[in-house]
Parts: C-alpha cells; sequence; structure tokens
C-alpha cells in the first residue's frame, strides 16, 4: 500500500529559520522534529530563474536543477529528519513526501520554491523508484478517501488565446488541442477517458459546461501575474482578453459541485503563456475551494515535453493509480528520457493534493449494477439514429442554435449540409440539451416515408394523447385547407413550447426552376446579395404544394411557445419571402482536432496509434460519415490497409453523398466555380470566387507608372533595360484586377446543394468553404497538370492581395495567407517557389515569435528543393539561431551553407555567409576573426564586383571600428561605404550609413552634427516608406536629447518611435525604446516610473528570448536599485546581467562588472563581501575590490 509522510514547515521566529516535523497521514504521532536555516534571497530567484525552459543548455538547466536540489536537501534533511525518512523508506511501499507550508507570511519564500528538486544525491525524490513529492498547504486538512467514480473519467479542455494577444503571446488552439489528444490517445481509446474541448474561453461558457459534471478541467494558456492577483487571462464576448480573477474562477468552479476533482493549469506550449506564476495563487485557491487535487507548471516546458507528460501521466490515471505516483512515474519517464530538453522539463509539475486517489474509477459491472431508477418520458420523442459513441464537437454550432431558439426568439433554425456531415447528431445533442428549455421534443424522420399536413397532426395528436393533453382531437378528420389547418395547429403550439424537429427534410424537396438572374447583376464584395430580393431564390422547395403551404404558414403563425428545428441535405426557402426570424445554420468539416476525437470515440479507429489518426484524417478529411465508414472497414482489415485501400471507400462515400448525380445537376457556370473554389484547402473569403472565374482587367497602372518613373534613381540593375522589359516586370509587380459577372447565381446553386458552404459572421457571408471530400472528387476529376494549374491560380489569389504592401506594414492576416499560398504550392509540388514566400514571410514570422514554425517550414524542403535554394535555407535557419544567441548551431549551419555555395561555385553565396559568420563573430566581440571573415567576404564581392555587397562589408567593418572606440577608422569606412551606396542609387543604404554616422558624431558628443545625419537619414526612410528605419531614427534623436538633458524633447521623439514599432510588430524596438523612456525616468530621479519600464521591456526580451537584451535590461535595474539604496536586489540583477554576459563571451560583461564595482563601493565591502560569499560560496574576486 502507498504511504505518505507529512513534512510540516513552520516559521521558527528568526529570519530564515524554519521548523519541520514529520508525520505518518492520518496519525498525528510525531516521527521526528528539527530546525533548519534557508535564505530566501535574490540570488535565490535569480538560480531559479535560470532552471526554465528558456535558460539555455538543457544540460546545464539538469545540471542547475540537480544542484539546487541537493543543496534543499542539505538543509532540509538534518540527521533526524533523514533518519525518520529513510526509517519509512525502508520498505517496499512507495512512499509520498508531501510537503505541508505554513501559510505564515514568514513562509511565503519557501512556498515559491521548487521542492521537487530536492534530490538526495542518488535520484530526485519527486521522480525515485520508491518515491514521490506532493503538496498540500498547512491549513487545508487533508481528504477521506472519497467513493470511486462511474468510468469513463470525464474530462473538459479549455484553451485561451484572446484575439487582442500580440502574435508572440498567441496560442495555436488547434495545436493545443491535438497535443493533448495525441497525449489521451490510448486510454480514450480503451474507453478510459472521455475528453471534450471548449473552443470558447469564456468564463459564462466555463460555468454553463462545469455543470455537465467532469473530472478533470484542463486550462491551457495565460495566467495573470501575482501581482495583479492572480488568475487566469479568458476571453470575452467579441475574443477578445478577460482577465478572470482568483475568486471569479473559484466562483465558476462551484458549478461543478463536487464532481470536479482534478484541476491542470498547464498549457502544452508553455513556453509562450505568459505569467504561468499567477497559476500558483490560483492553485492553491482552487484547493482550498475544496477541490482534491490542482497541478501547475512552475517552469516554462517545451512543446515535446508538454505532450510527454500529458501523454504518461493521463494514461497512469486511467490506469488507477493514486495521482501522487502518477506523476512521479512521469517524471522518472521524462528524467530517463535520451532528449536533454525533457529530462529538464521533468520537474516542472506541481502537484497540489488534498487526496491522491480522487479519481479512482470503479469497476465497469459495479458502474452498470448501480443504475437503476429506470423510466420513460413520454414527452420526449426522439425517433433519431442515436450514436452509441456520443456526441463530439460542434460546440460552437450547438450554442448557435441554443441562442437562436430559447436567447434570440428566433422560430427556426434551419441546419444544412453535404449528407454525413453531423446534421442529425447535432439535432439530438441540442434536443437533449435543450429539452430543459420546451415542455417536450418531437422529432419527425422525414426520410421514411412523404409527410403531408394530416400525418403531422395526427402523429402530434397522439404524442399529445399519451401526455393527457386531447385539445388536438378536434381538428381530426377536418377538411381545413393547408393554410387554415396550420394556423388553428399554431394556436396550440404557441401555448405550448413544444421543440419540433423536421430530420432529413430534403426527402421532401424537389428541385426548383432556375429562373435567369436580374440584368447586370455583379457580384457584390462580400456576396451580401445572396439572399437579395430580386435575385433567385434556393434551388430547392417543398414538393408537395400543400405541404408547402402549410409548413409556410405553421412557422409564421407560431409565434412563440414552440420552435422548429429542421435538417436537409439541400437549402430550401419555406416560402418565397421569410415567414419570420428563421436562421439558417451551414455544416462544414469538423476541425482536425475534433475529427481527431470522433476518432477515439469509434470502436476501431480509437485503438490506432495517433499517427494514423493523423493519416486518416489527411484522407478522409473532418467528414463524420467518412470517418465512421473507415471505422466500419476496419472491421474486416487493419487501418493501414484500409487506408492503401481508400479508393474504394470514397467511391462508397461519393454513392452515399450522390456527389456524382449532384455534380451532374449542376449549371455549366456553377461546375466550374466548383472545380476552381475546390482548389483551396481551408475556408475563403468571398472575392475568391470573382478571383478564379475572372478575366483580367487592363487598369493601365503599370503604362501610367513607367511614365512617371526617373531612371536615374532606379537601381543599377534597371537602369539599362526597355521599355516593354520594365513594363514587364511593372505589371508582374502589380496586383491584378479581376472582373466576373453574375456570379451569385452559381454560389445559391452549389450552397443549395449543399456542394458550397457559405459561413456567416454577425449575420454577413464571411467565407465559403468546399468540403474535402467534394475537394478530393473534384481533384480526381483533373489531372495531375489541370488541377497543378488551379492551385497555382489559387495561391495567386492571395500572394495578389498583398503585392504592394511593404514588409513591415503587413498585417498578422495577410502575412498568413501568404503561408497559405505556401502550402498551395507545396502541394502543386512547386518546390522553388514555396521555398522563396517561405524565405519571404521569413523575417515577420520571426520578428513576431514564430521562429520555430518558421524552422519546422523549413525542414520540410530540405530533401525537396534544389542546391541552391537549400544553401539559402540553411543560412536563413542560421539566422534564426543567431538571433537567439544560438551562436554554435548557427555557425554550424553557416558552414554547411558555405560548402554548398562553394561547390556551386556560387561567389557571392560564399560572401554573404563569410559576412554572416563575422556577425556572430563581431557579437561575441571576436573582433580579430570578425574582421577576417568580412575581409575575405570583401574580396570575393570586389572580384565579382558586387558593389552594393561590398558597401554592406565596409560598413560592417566601420562599426567593429566604432564598438572599438577608434572612430577616425569607422568614419573612414562608412564613407567608403556611402560613396558606393550613393553611386548606385541604393537610399536604404545610404539612410543606414548616414544613421550610422551620426552614431559616431554623437559618441564623440558632437550633437548638432549628428542631429544633421540623422534627419537626413529619416528624410530618406520616409521617403522610402521604411518604418523601421523612421522609428530607428527617431529613437537616435531622442538619445541625443536625451544626453543634452532636454527630456521632454527626447520623450516626444521616443513616443513617435514606440507607436511606429507598435504598429509594425517589432517587439524588439518596442522592448529597447521601453527601455530607453526607463533612462529618462531614472536620470530624472523617477525611480518607480523607471522601473515600470525597465520591467515591460525585461519582459518582453524574455518573451522573445534575446539574452542579451534580458541582460542589459537587468542591468539597469540593479543600476538604478544601487542609486535607491536597494543593495541586495542591486546584486541580484547584476550578477545574473554579468553571468549571461559573460557566457555569451559578451564586451558588455565589462560594463555590469564595473556597475559590480560601484554597488561594493556604495553598499560598503563590508556588507558586500559576505552577501557575495553566502549567495556564490566563493569570496569576493579582486576584480570587484
Amino acid at each position: 500500500m502507498p504511504r505518505m509522510l507529512d513534512f510540516h514547515l513552520e516559521p521558527q521566529g528568526e529570519a530564515h529559520r524554519y521548523t519541520v516535523k514529520v508525520y505518518p497521514r492520518g496519525d498525528s504521532q510525531l516521527l521526528a522534529q528539527d530546525d533548519f536555516e534557508f535564505p530566501v534571497s535574490f540570488l535565490t530567484g535569480f538560480e531559479i530563474s535560470r532552471m526554465d525552459a528558456e535558460g539555455g543548455d538543457p544540460r546545464e538547466r539538469l545540471e542547475r536543477l540537480t544542484a539546487f536540489g541537493q543543496k534543499l536537501y542539505q538543509k532540509l534533511f538534518t540527521p533526524p529528519i533523514k533518519a525518520a525518512w529513510e526509517a519509512a523508506a525502508a520498505g517496499d511501499d512507495f512512499l509520498t513526501l508531501c510537503l505541508r507550508v505554513s501559510p505564515d507570511p514568514a513562509c511565503a519564500g519557501l512556498q515559491a520554491l521548487p521542492w521537487e528538486t530536492l534530490h538526495d544525491g542518488q535520484e530526485f525524490i519527486a521522480a525515485g523508484a520508491r518515491s514521490g513529492l506532493s503538496r498540500l498547504p498547512l491549513d487545508i486538512d487533508p481528504r477521506p478517501p472519497a467513493p470511486p467514480l462511474p468510468p469513463p473519467l470525464k474530462m473538459l479542455a479549455l484553451v485561451s488565446s484572446p484575439l487582442d494577444l500580440k502574435e508572440t503571446e498567441r496560442l495555436q488552439i488547434e495545436r493545443e488541442q491535438e497535443i493533448l489528444l495525441q497525449a489521451v490517445n490510448s486510454p480514450a481509446g480503451q474507453g478510459a477517458i472521455a475528453l471534450e474541448f471548449e473552443d470558447e474561453a469564456k468564463l459564462p461558457i466555463l460555468e454553463t459546461a462545469l455543470e455537465n459534471h467532469y473530472h478533470i478541467l484542463h486550462y491551457s494558456g495565460h495566467g495573470i501575474s501575482p501581482e495583479n492577483g492572480g488568475g487566469l487571462l479568458l476571453e470575452d464576448l467579441h475574443g477578445n482578453r478577460r482577465p478572470a480573477t482568483v475568486e471569479e474562477l473559484l466562483s465558476a468552479i462551484r458549478k461543478s459541485g463536487d464532481s470536479l476533482k482534478l484541476v491542470a493549469l498547464s498549457g502544452c506550449q508553455t513556453a509562450r503563456t505568459l505569467h504561468s506564476g499567477g497559476f500558483r495563487d490560483l492553485a492553491r485557491g482552487l484547493a482550498r475551494q475544496g477541490v482534491p487535487a490542482v497541478i501547475a507548471m512552475q517552469f516554462s516546458i517545451s512543446d515535446d515535453a508538454g505532450l510527454l507528460f500529458a501523454e504518461q501521466f493521463y494514461l497512469r490515471v486511467a490506469a488507477g493509480l493514486p495521482l501522487e505516483q502518477a506523476l512521479s512515474a512521469t517524471r522518472r519517464q521524462m528524467l530517463y528520457s535520451d532528449k536533454p530538453h525533457l529530462q529538464a522539463d521533468a520537474l516542472a509539475a506541481v502537484l497540489i493534493a488534498a487526496d491522491g486517489n480522487c479519481l479512482k474509477v470503479e469497476a465497469k459491472a459495479e458502474a452498470e449494477a448501480k443504475e437503476g431508477g429506470l423510466k420513460i418520458d413520454f414527452s420526449f420523442h426522439l425517433p433519431l439514429a442515436q450514436l452509441s459513441r456520443g456526441f463530439y464537437g460542434r460546440r460552437k454550432e450547438y450554442r448557435e442554435i441554443r441562442d437562436a431558439l430559447v436567447f434570440r426568439g428566433d422560430r427556426a433554425v434551419i441546419v444544412h449540409g453535404i449528407g454525413g456531415i453531423g446534421k442529425t447528431a447535432l439535432i439530438s445533442y441540442s434536443a437533449e440539451r435543450l429539452r430543459k428549455h420546451f415542455k417536450g421534443v418531437y422529432a419527425f424522420n422525414c426520410s421514411v416515408g412523404a409527410l403531408a399536413p394530416e400525418r403531422i397532426l395526427l402523429e402530434l395528436h397522439r404524442y399529445f394523447e399519451r401526455l393527457g393533453v386531447n385539445e388536438l382531437q378536434a381538428l381530426l378528420h377536418q377538411s381545413f385547407p393547408p393554410e387554415q389547418l396550420a394556423t388553428y395547429l399554431a394556436q396550440f403550439l404557441s401555448q405550448w413550447p413544444l421543440l419540433l424537429i423536421f430530420d432529413n427534410f430534403e426527402s421532401q424537396l424537389t428541385p426548383a426552376p432556375v429562373r435567369p438572374p436580374d440584368k447586370d447583376v455583379r457580384i457584390p464584395a462580400n456576396l451580401s446579395g445572396l439572399n437579395r430580393p430580386g435575385l433567385t431564390g434556393s434551388t430547392h422547395s417543398i414538393a408537395e404544394v400543400n405541404l408547402r403551404e402549410f409548413m409556410a404558414a405553421l412557422v409564421k403563425a407560431t409565434a412563440t411557445g414552440t420552435r422548429f428545428l429542421f435538417t436537409t441535405r439541400y437549402r430550401f426557402d419555406l416560402e418565397s419571402k421569410r415567414v419570420g426570424n428563421i436562421r439558417e445554420l451551414p455544416l462544414h468539416d469538423l476541425s482536425r482536432p475534433e475529427a481527431l476525437g470522433l476518432m477515439q470515440k469509434l470502436p476501431r479507429l480509437s485503438g490506432a496509434d495517433f499517427p494514423e489518426k493523423l493519416r486518416a484524417f489527411k484522407t478522409f478529411g473532418g467528414h463524420p460519415y467518412a470517418l465512421v465508414a473507415l471505422d466500419r472497414h476496419c472491421a474486416h482489415q487493419p487501418l493501414t490497409k484500409a487506408l492503401e485501400n481508400a479508393a474504394g471507400l470514397h467511391g462508397e462515400l461519393r454513392e452515399f453523398l450522390v456527389l456524382e448525380l449532384n455534380y451532374s445537376q449542376l449549371s455549366e457556370r456553377a461546375r466550374e466555380l466548383l472545380d476552381r473554389l475546390s482548389a483551396f484547402r481551408v475556408p475563403v473569403a468571398p472575392g475568391a470566387a470573382e478571383w478564379v472565374m475572372g478575366e483580367k482587367v487592363n487598369t493601365n497602372a503599370a503604362v501610367e507608372l513607367l511614365k512617371r518613373i526617373d531612371r536615374e534613381k532606379l537601381p543599377e540593375q534597371f537602369k539599362n533595360l526597355d521599355d516593354a522589359k520594365l513594363l514587364e516586370l511593372l505589371e508582374k509587380s502589380l496586383p491584378q484586377q479581376r472582373k466576373a459577372e453574375n456570379l451569385t447565381q452559381p454560389i445559391k446553386e452549389l450552397a443549395d446543394w449543399g456542394l458550397l458552404t457559405p459561413i456567416l459572421e454577425a449575420g454577413s457571408l464571411a467565407q465559403l468553404a468546399v468540403h474535402s471530400l467534394v475537394r478530393d472528387f473534384c481533384r480526381e476529376r483533373h489531372n495531375r497538370e489541370a488541377w497543378r494549374l488551379l492551385l497555382r491560380d489559387a495561391a495567386a489569389f492571395y500572394t495578389n492581395q498583398t503585392k504592394l504592401i511593404r514588409r513591415d506594414d503587413k498585417s498578422p492576416a495577410a502575412l498568413w495567407s501568404e503561408m497559405e499560398a505556401f502550402e498551395l504550392r507545396m502541394e502543386a509540388g512547386d518546390w522553388e517557389d514555396a521555398a522563396n514566400l517561405l524565405m519571404n514571410a521569413g523575417p515577420l514570422l520571426d520578428r513576431w515569435g514564430w521562429g520555430r514554425y518558421l524552422e519546422s517550414q523549413y525542414n520540410r524542403l530540405l530533401d525537396k528543393a534544389g542546391k541552391p535554394t537549400l544553401a539559402k535555407i540553411l543560412h536563413n535557419r542560421a539566422i534564426l539561431l543567431q538571433n537567439r544567441g544560438d551562436y554554435g548551431a548557427a555557425l554550424e549551419h553557416y558552414r554547411q551553407s558555405l560548402e554548398i555555395e562553394e561547390e556551386l561555385g556560387n561567389r557571392a553565396g560564399v560572401a554573404i555567409t563569410l559576412h554572416q559568420i563575422g556577425m556572430i563573430h563581431q557579437q561575441r566581440g571576436e573582433y580579430g576573426a570578425a574582421l577576417e571573415q568580412y575581409r575575405q567576404s570583401l574580396a570575393i564581392k570586389e572580384e565579382i564586383g558586387d558593389r552594393a555587397g561590398v558597401a554592406k562589408t565596409l560598413h560592417q567593418i566601420g562599426m567593429i571600428h566604432q564598438d572599438r572606440g577608434d572612430y577616425g577608422a569607422a568614419l573612414e569606412q562608412y564613407r567608403q561605404s556611402l560613396e558606393i551606396v550613393e553611386e548606385i542609387g541604393d537610399r536604404a543604404g545610404v539612410a543606414k550609413t548616414l544613421h550610422q554616422i551620426g552614431m559616431i558624431h554623437q559618441a564623440r558628443g558632437d550633437y548638432g552634427a549628428a542631429l544633421e545625419q540623422y534627419r537626413q537619414s529619416l528624410e530618406i526612410e520616409e521617403e522610402l516608406g521604411n518604418r523601421a528605419g523612421v522609428a530607428q531614427s527617431l529613437h537616435q534623436i531622442g538619445m541625443i536629447h536625451q544626453d543634452r538633458g532636454e527630456y521632454g524633447a527626447a520623450l516626444e521623439q521616443y513616443r513617435q518611435s514606440l507607436e511606429i514599432v507598435e504598429e509594425i510588430g517589432d517587439r524588439a524596438g518596442v522592448a529597447q525604446t521601453l527601455h530607453q523612456i526607463g533612462m529618462i525616468h531614472q536620470q530624472r530621479g523617477e525611480y518607480g516610473a523607471a522601473l515600470e519600464h525597465y520591467r515591460q521591456s525585461l519582459e518582453i526580451e524574455e518573451e522573445l528570448g534575446n539574452r542579451a537584451g534580458v541582460a542589459e535590461s537587468r542591468a539597469q535595474i540593479g543600476k538604478l536599485f544601487t542609486e535607491t539604496a536597494r543593495y541586495p536586489e542591486a546584486l541580484e540583477h547584476l550578477f545574473f546581467a554579468l553571468a549571461e554576459l559573460a557566457q555569451m563571451q559578451s564586451p558588455n560583461a565589462q560594463i555590469v562588472a564595473n556597475m559590480l564595482k560601484t554597488l561594493r563601493g556604495k553598499w560598503g565591502a563590508a556588507h558586500f563581501d559576505p552577501a557575495w560569499q553566502k549567495a556564490t560560496g566563493q569570496p569576493a574576486p579582486d576584480w570587484v575590490k
């Protein structure tokens, strides 16, 4: 039997001294007691910060974790405590150390320590072969064992990524969902865990969801900083950030009653989450609220670690292990991985548990025996096919139905979409959930025979008769006209709130005659004219005239009480004019996480490995019937074989969906539109229809532009082109305009046949979507080359929209549209074009924090691109690594690129790579090695006549002289560079060099000359529209005003610069300007404002992983604390900065060393030297004295 020892940690009375008492769990007998000392200081915080996932080399992190844990062990495990622990551990049972820290403020420092690192010299106690570690605040009593839970364990996952977060802060929601789906793939396949996702992280939605008695709540997202009260960053009604306080979240969780047993506050992309420290306060609050167990991450961890942790932990929980054992085994699995970063992330999770057995599940036979109290609800008549696997996904669509019928007062909802898309499953689920809002539910399965007004009346009469209501008897066997009968029936239904469902209503429809569209009707920009009076209505109507009149009158006359739900493959109108508030709800494919979740509920696919499920999704998409059919095929063959024989199943699906028949019914123009729209992989803006069907409009824009060009201002390579060649280049660079007539009708035709899904937002058409199976059908109708042409045209739709947008002006939406073009080019096998799109997008992806994603896309091209492109990809990957400060890996990539360039004889490429290698040496302060690389690069550029390249290298050599303080030599290099860029018309190069010359004048104190250079540079940048360059010049002008003591003028320049860098998403520029504003406040003596700006800058630098920027901010904060006599905190920050800069071999380490000398002088050697000794274990070095 597992056993547990409670370690009570209480204040002893003196600072940093504590008492530890050891008790067996559930026993008041004291086994051991002793005092120990553990000073929690700024250097403790420094040590802990270096254990985070962003803390550099994982091997070094693991060494730090081990060293810290051994130090903790030596302090806590005094001889009597160690003896008690070893005596308890001598048996064969699993032993848990439960750390119970007093809530006394004197113990606040102990609560923040990473106790999971406790290391006895042989192993981590939290991940021992027969030991584990949990926590429980001393003011929370352990809970007695609860009764076992009925299977399966119900788990709700909530992913929050507010829309107004910056790109660097937003989580990829589908990625988070897929990581968790992959993690629980095995237990979910065995029926041990039922995982559901809530797709909107809103507080009211969370409250409502928790009423469904989930056992586990798994949250992925951002926390709120402890300084701001802690809590979670959820979403408001518009999807923007909505901080939820600890109190609000605790109130929401009360809705779950006592069903919620475990809350996991995590995030599989925790390296991107903000304020994970805010989870700690919430975790303790949840434990005090009565939640038996809470898990929170104390460090950021990698994606891989998040996946492995969730996978191993939930597998063991589902197998029935207590949480302490499950977590210990998970940590151990990670520690014994062969991947260093997984080992270093093994101790991130903290378990607060009042009952480690709270997720114990009773045997299935026992659970079934408890089911009883059978009864029949005659008010609930739902004779539709029910899913034995249960409903999955479509939560957003369910809420639309609920809101329409219950809250907005719509009379009816028509759910339409291609066959097998899940319409019946959705309304069955909706009926179950909404029954409490109605007196009853009655469904007609329209596929079993023809409907008639008399049949509807008779069935409803029999239904109500069973309920003891006979009012409809008076309407039977009367020869009322359909409209009159409907009016009488509506009187009754208005008084009796009934949810009335008509499923498979397409069986009652017939194609309506198509009349020509109005003359000169053109598709509006947003296709809002689809429902305009005067345009052709839906292509289907109710076939039988009496039923048509009856249904229209019934819905029209039932103003209150009863509400109507229809499902149909084809869109239809109840009447040519709408009969009231009727909402249409088109269904598209399930998202990838939804489809993977559905597979986990199917009898055979549930047991498949996660990669096989991904392959199934790639083959059949998110069409529910397709996945169910695939599962059925797997009864006779393994999934791998079924996927190899996918063609046969595709044929079955087409027969079920009657794709060939529906396609053959289309007009020629509608068929062409469907073929062309099918090239798009994802829902697309309505304007795509005009693009793929339109003819090019000749605007003469290129001709007019050619007339205004001043050839003397063109770059050298364009000056000698004739007009025809120049015109050709201009036409390629300008966006193309296309015009198509009368697209409204074919779009409506496709939507009505269920082959195209209109996606509405706020009542307006936002996107058009082609189902994946329809896309496959259309693709197979074309030969390979014809399909590639369609893919290229679809890709051009995206790139055409961004042609005239400068890089710094591109929005995230514009960038991701280019990445969709990249995906289409990849599908077409146009590797070189795909690579060019990716490389052009690379700088923005990296700037906005998507460097890892960019790397993964480069990896896809490594074995496909030709050698010239491969060399560029390796070069670009090296730049990513260089920007992160991973200089060793960057150099390796540059050398691989250099080897290819030399093999190809590409002298220009060799020169560029040598130049970049020189920059790494320069950043390291290795100026001699840097100059050698630059000189080799310069010689090649001069040899091949690359004057622009020569200018860049001369400029960089000038920067080395500038860094060394040799301003005369630097100016000479800049002047040579400036002469070249002026000759070749490189205006951007001129601006850059003028800016650098200005910096030399500024360093010399010649502010007038410096301002003149900056203003010239600024004028050129504004002329070129280079907003990043404008921001840089404004920033530097601000620094001159700052150096002169003109703080008001300086702040004005900084604010202008800050506005620009925020607009263009330059997070590094934002951090730099905030830092500089902080320095102004510091110089004015406004230390509070200064500290706030430094901290904002520091937070951004930490998010970006910019180690040099982090060190600079920490150094400045250390300097501020020195000036304000906060000497211990000053030592903390300066020590951190020195360690980082020394590790990076940065020349700025000497500046920080001088700051430490200043600190020692102000604090006094009598205080500084002991503090240094205590923090480092070494005497203060001579260089600081």
